[in-house]
């Protein structure tokens, strides 16, 4: 079920199929998700897009590993292109004061009273602050493209691997 090798010289990113990548996300899943598009009943460019943020970026790398593995099950080469860049995320912050006891006599305290406890930290308000955030997308393509070969590199193996 090898397919033959063809080029591709550019691809707009925007019309890749982009399968996001989070904490709660199960990876038997998303592997059958990029398979299903990597492998489309229509004759089409077979390319997809993991994006996750650097926390979840071992899981991503998971479910590309798997992918790959899964291609050359199938008797197909396989093209990787990784792209690492950041984007500014506006998150809620809360600023917080500990408050303390100033009294000095120790009353005991009654179960039935709703009394706070004066070591809790308490958040005053909650402010919004921009940070960057790393972000990876992995590309994984059935055909080479030159365009991102040229932009971030490319890795490729698999059965009828191209020199």
């Amino acid at each position: 079920m090898a397919t033959s090798t063809t080029e591709l010289d550019s691809i707009d990113v925007r019309d890749i199929p982009t399968i996001n990548i989070i904490s709660s996300h199960k990876i038997s899943a998303k592997v059958t998700r990029c398979l299903h598009a990597l492998y489309p009943s229509s004759a089409s460019v077979s390319v997809i897009a993991l994006r996750c943020q650097s926390a979840v970026a071992s899981k991503a790398i998971t479910i590309a590993e798997i992918v790959k593995r899964r291609m050359v099950e199938h008797g197909d080469c396989w093209f990787q292109y990784t792209k690492l860049h950041s984007e500014v995320t506006e998150v809620k912050v809360a600023t917080t004061t500990s408050t303390t006891s100033t009294a000095t006599a120790v009353e005991p305290a009654d179960e039935d009273e709703d009394e706070d406890d004066p070591y809790i930290v308490r958040p005053d308000k909650v402010e919004s602050k921009k940070r960057t955030i790393p972000i990876i997308t992995i590309y994984i393509s059935r055909v080479r493209i030159r365009s991102l070969a040229s932009q971030y590199g490319e890795q490729t193996g698999g059965g009828s691997s191209p020199p």
